[in-house]
């Protein structure tokens, strides 16, 4: 008994580290990710087109699949999982084909609603009409991804419960190589080179899904599709998915009022929330030091801010994109400390404490 114990502590052991190891790795190619957007793309308009249209259907993959889903999912898994295999397998048949209708269903109607789904995930690109269809275009090619991950959620979810966690655990670095790819293998054959980046993602969930097919196929738990609402397994997922659904929602609405209220902003607001340059007292550019504001904020200023921005035109923020902002602070758990009043100018022509917003030509 003690022998099979130590077998299986070891066998924890092993798959701790190699989960350690990927979730590692999905992070050091999120970085070269991000650093291959950040030079080819930079602060652009076409940049927060494209941020936006990936951000709605990982919305959706965050509140509906790996969050809501898997939280009413793989407790009912685990309970089959313990009984005869006949009837997990048939279990996994029904849900595979409830959760595949479903998301036909909703990718069908994203593609088709796209531009009023943009216009609420970022009802400031109504002012710009080019990149508001920019961003619809996008969507609607990034918007079946949504269906894809969805699924290799459900699959690794598979895996997970018979102990199979290498394969999940890899599959996030297969976004972010589809995206380095999409960057200097296919962007030069696009007129908008951001496009390459879209048909990345859609190719990623393509692959990431197929990544989890071999594993599955080993444990023989690749099933036929079939939909039934009246099986128990499906109803106890229903019936555990709304409470999920509320608890996984909250902070996916924050990151929605997020994105709405980012929006609004300048250019390059979606991919940060929010972009303030500052100057130091003695109208000097920010050199590292820290100033205190009248309400007793303190604030440290960037450093080397002119030479990082040179060559760049800057204005003062309107009361109205302070407003946004400061409701963009509050909705992330700033502290009250940090009210923006004390950013507010009522001499313009002043230098201490400005708020610099940086214009796009």
């Amino acid at each position: 008994m003690s022998t099979r114990t130590e077998q299986e502590s070891q066998n924890v052991a092993a798959q701790s580290g190699v989960v350690a190891g990927m979730t590692l790795l999905s992070r050091l190619s999120g970085f070269a990710r991000d650093v291959v957007l950040s030079y080819f793309f930079g602060a652009s308009g076409v940049a927060d087109a494209f941020f936006v249209a990936f951000r709605i259907p990982n919305f959706f993959r965050r509140l509906f699949a790996e969050g809501a889903f898997n939280q009413a999912f793989v407790p009912v898994l685990a309970r089959y999982r313990e009984g005869a295999r006949a009837e997990l397998l048939e279990f996994s048949r029904v849900m595979s084909g409830n959760l595949g209708a479903a998301l036909f269903v909703f990718v069908v109607l994203g593609i088709l609603l796209a531009p009023g789904i943009v216009a609420i995930f970022a009802p400031g690109f109504w002012s710009d009409s080019a990149r508001f269809d920019l961003t619809t275009e996008l969507l609607r090619i990034t918007f079946p991804y949504l269906g894809f991950i969805s699924l290799t959620a459900f699959a690794g979810a598979l895996l997970n419960s018979h102990h199979r966690y290498a394969v999940p655990a890899f599959t996030p670095v297969l976004l972010n190589v589809s995206l380095i790819s999409a960057v200097f293998l296919a962007a030069g054959y696009f007129d908008e080179p951001v496009f390459a980046l879209a048909w990345g993602v859609l190719f990623a969930g393509v692959a990431q899904l197929l990544f989890q097919l071999p594993s599955l196929a080993r444990l023989g738990l690749i099933v036929r599709p079939t939909i039934s609402f009246e099986h128990a397994g499906a109803k106890k997922v229903g019936v555990l998915l709304v409470p999920a659904v509320f608890a996984a929602s909250a902070s996916q609405i924050n990151a929605l009022i997020g994105t709405i209220l980012a929006s609004t902003l300048q250019t390059n607001a979606t991919q940060a929330p929010f972009e303030m340059t500052g100057w130091s007292g003695d109208g000097a550019p920010g050199d590292g030091t820290l100033r205190e504001f009248s309400n007793g904020a303190v604030v440290q200023h960037f450093t080397k801010t002119l030479e990082r921005l040179e060559g760049r035109d800057f204005r003062l923020p309107t009361d109205i994109e302070l407003d946004a902002l400061e409701a963009y602070m509050l909705s992330l758990g700033v502290p009250a400390v940090m009210d923006l009043q004390a950013l507010r100018l009522t001499d313009p022509g002043a230098e201490a404490g400005r708020v610099l917003f940086i214009t796009e030509d």
